[in-house]
């Protein structure tokens, strides 16, 4: 058993620069493209689009496989994945305790969910796609962290070195040959010898 030193709580710390896209330059750019919204204030967009990106990540946690984005910008969807390798230390129960105690996942049947996103399986390939990224909001981080332990089998399982692009593939093909199924029962009549 190893002993576990507490952190350092006052020890400095690196703090990432937030930059903030939604801003009163943007507002007078949206202005100048939709004139039909110029009485449009600040206040107002902040809201619509909080409420929107709100109804895309609550619909993110509901829905199996997830969202594709508006504009072929991608996909996000929460995976399963098997516990990492590395130590993944409970530091609450270490401290209480003073011994190094890991996390185990016995709820979710040694699973942990992850946030993904993918850009590589579009309709239209978006321009320096590898250097796109996707940073959860915090309440839409917290809500998977709350909900991913309560019904983790509904989750995809995504195994290790997988490319995501070949999983959304066979999504999309198995959505196209579902709904050319429906398709193909409108007006089928199975007593009809035609």
């Amino acid at each position: 058993m190893l002993t576990f030193k507490k952190p350092d709580l006052n020890a400095p710390r690196y703090k990432e620069s937030s930059v903030n896209i939604i801003s009163h330059k943007f507002l007078a750019k949206f202005k100048m493209k939709y004139p039909e919204y110029a009485d449009l204030d600040y206040d107002t967009l902040k809201s619509i689009i909080h409420t929107d990106n709100t109804n895309i990540w609550k619909t993110i946690v509901n829905e199996r496989d997830g969202v594709e984005l508006r504009s072929s910008l991608g996909f996000i969807f929460v995976g399963s994945c098997t516990n990492k390798k590395k130590e993944n230390v409970d530091f609450g129960k270490s401290i209480k305790t003073g011994i190094r105690t890991r996390h185990k996942n016995w709820g979710t049947d040694h699973l942990i969910g992850k946030i993904f996103y993918s850009n590589y399986a579009t309709k239209y390939k978006v321009k320096h796609r590898y250097l796109w990224g996707f940073k959860g909001h915090r309440n839409f981080t917290r809500t998977v962290a709350t909900e991913y332990p309560k019904d983790h089998q509904k989750y995809v399982v995504v195994e290790d070195k997988l490319r995501i692009s070949l999983m959304f593939r066979d999504i999309t093909v198995r959505r196209f040959m579902v709904m050319r199924a429906n398709q193909q029962l409108v007006g089928y009549d199975e007593f009809s010898l035609d």
